[in-house]
């Protein structure tokens, strides 16, 4: 049989591949997003602790410098010595210029960030400089000096000379009576802001930038070209804002190329002055470090989906070949095979269906056989039928020592019409029980309906033999004297035909036998009579 062409059998596997293999993609990308997530949030707080740390260290280095010259500034000595000077260099060489240029080496000695101290007239011209080759040199036209003059407290200016740089911090010398007098200034080196810049390290490529407002940078950690973060609209925007101290945040995230390389940035407000830190790293970095957990889950959601298919494959196999060979059995059923016993391995539901196909078939074998036999049975004396003997005659039917014999009961009509067809149908019975005892191979026998009855001898060895077996059921039913016990007297009409070589159709040898039986009719019946030609003419 053709195995049937389960469409369950295409549909189920996918089906169950999609259910077992997409809950594991979806839970594998979420958790590579959760984990991308985590590791630019990760990031994002590495970079924004270290702006913050890198600004605070940068404004406690501005304050501690614009704190001594704030003190510095309230020193009388300075005071009293730029009274003394009255536009003069009188007093250059006095005990007040010694005592400053006292306290301007001490504090120099003793911060090696210190480059060197001035102090100014109001005209900007230095009047006290422990390098004596700076005195008289005016610094009116210094943007340091001019913020000093308009008493900004928090001023400075980037030196730029020898590509070496260092801030310009300055400071107003104020009098008793509000107005300005002079400026002090300090010459900050920013070796140290280099060194502690240097000393921070952003994972393996990121980097920081310290600028002031003007888009100079004053320390970097990287020979990365920061042109094209200075030249980009976010970097033009924040310091705007810086510009017009309009800044939402002291700190805030952003992202720009540099170098054809996304990346992401932290700036921080550095308190005390308009400097920012710039903390920066390539999301190339960022993306690496969730690389290998990510490779990991993928790995592992790869092997998982791999076994989770297998399994579920080996799970609708276990449902779709048993459903296949089931509906196989079924289409045996179906087509007659009641005889077979079906097997199935197993102790779950369907090995319950096949056991209920077994009973089911069995018991349909049972009704068949039957229903096949009441088909061919006679229901009254349980002697084949015409369907039966025909059948019978079909199978072993040849040419040669073959012979029919024909039998019709005389009188039967009368028989049921005096004692009542149950009396009838007791003659016939014992008619048949008399024609069932003549048992032999080749010996069948068959009512063929009403009073006639048809025995088929399939192979005999002389026609005598034939005639002999005759006679016998001709005298035993001639016998027959009783019938549930009434008295009754029976005779029999049996006419005889042998196969012919030339002539071995069935309904020829049934046709003659009925000639022969017939003739015994006309001839006052009760005999037995064998066919010849020339009963054809009659």
């Amino acid at each position: 049989m053709i195995a049937p062409n389960l469409k369950i059998k295409t549909k189920l596997p996918l089906f169950v591949a999609i259910l077992s293999v997409f809950p594991i993609l979806l839970l594998s990308f979420i958790i590579m997003e959760v984990n991308t997530t985590s590791a630019m949030k990760n990031y994002q707080m590495i970079i924004s602790n270290q702006a913050e740390s890198s600004a605070k260290y940068i404004s406690d280095f501005y304050n501690t410098q614009k704190n001594a010259l704030i003190y510095s500034s309230n020193l009388s000595v300075y005071k009293k010595y730029l009274h003394s000077l009255n536009g003069t260099d009188s007093a250059l060489n006095s005990s007040l210029f010694n005592d400053i240029i006292k306290l301007q080496q001490t504090a120099i000695s003793t911060d090696n960030r210190i480059n060197n101290i001035f102090l100014t007239d109001v005209n900007g011209k230095i009047v006290a400089c422990p390098d004596k080759t700076k005195l008289g040199i005016s610094l009116e036209h210094s943007k340091a000096y001019k913020d000093a003059k308009e008493k900004r407290m928090d001023t400075f200016q980037i030196i730029d000379e020898n590509d070496k740089k260092e801030i310009l911090i300055s400071y107003p010398v104020i009098d008793d009576d509000g107005s300005v007098i002079g400026s002090i200034f300090r010459l900050i080196s920013i070796d140290e802001i280099d060194k502690h810049v240097n000393s921070s390290k952003i994972g393996s490529n990121g980097y920081i930038y310290i600028l002031d407002q003007n888009y100079n940078v004053l320390s970097c950690n990287s020979n990365i070209n920061i042109t094209p973060f200075l030249e980009s609209e976010q970097s033009k925007k924040i310091f705007k804002n810086i510009k017009k101290d309009a800044l939402s945040y002291k700190s805030y995230f952003f992202q720009y190329n540099l170098e054809d390389t996304k990346t992401l940035a932290s700036y921080h407000l550095i308190s005390g002055c308009s400097w920012i830190v710039v903390v920066a790293i390539p999301h190339s970095e960022i993306n690496h470090s969730s690389f290998f957990i990510n490779n990991i889950i993928i790995l592992a959601a790869t092997i998982t989906g791999i076994v989770s298919l297998v399994l579920s494959l080996l799970f609708v196999k276990g449902i779709t070949n048993p459903l296949e060979s089931l509906i196989d059995n079924i289409d045996a059923v179906a087509n007659g095979n009641l005889y077979c016993n079906y097997t199935y391995e197993g102790n779950d539901e369907f090995a319950q269906v096949y056991k209920a196909i077994n009973v089911m078939s069995n018991k349909l074998d049972i009704s068949y056989k039957k229903l096949e036999e009441s088909a061919k049975t006679d229901i009254l004396t349980g002697l084949p039928n015409r369907t039966a003997i025909y059948d019978i005659m079909d199978e072993n039917i040849n040419c040669t020592n073959q012979a029919t014999m024909l039998l019709d009961l005389d009188g039967f009509k009368n028989v049921n019409d005096s004692y009542g067809h149950d009396f009838g149908d007791a003659v016939l019975v014992s008619v048949a029980n008399i024609l069932k005892s003549f048992q032999d191979k080749h010996i069948y026998q068959a009512r063929l309906g009403g009073d006639e009855f048809l025995i088929f001898i399939s192979h005999f060895d002389k026609p005598d033999m034939v005639e002999c077996l005759a006679q016998k059921i001709f005298e035993e039913i001639s016998n027959i004297k009783t019938a549930i016990g009434k008295p009754i007297s029976i005779s029999v009409s049996i006419g005889i035909a042998f196969s012919d070589e030339n002539d071995f159709d069935k309904q020829n040898l049934i046709k003659k036998a009925d000639l022969a039986m017939y003739k015994v009719k006309r001839n006052g019946k009760s005999g037995v009579l064998v066919f010849n030609d020339t009963l054809k003419n009659e």
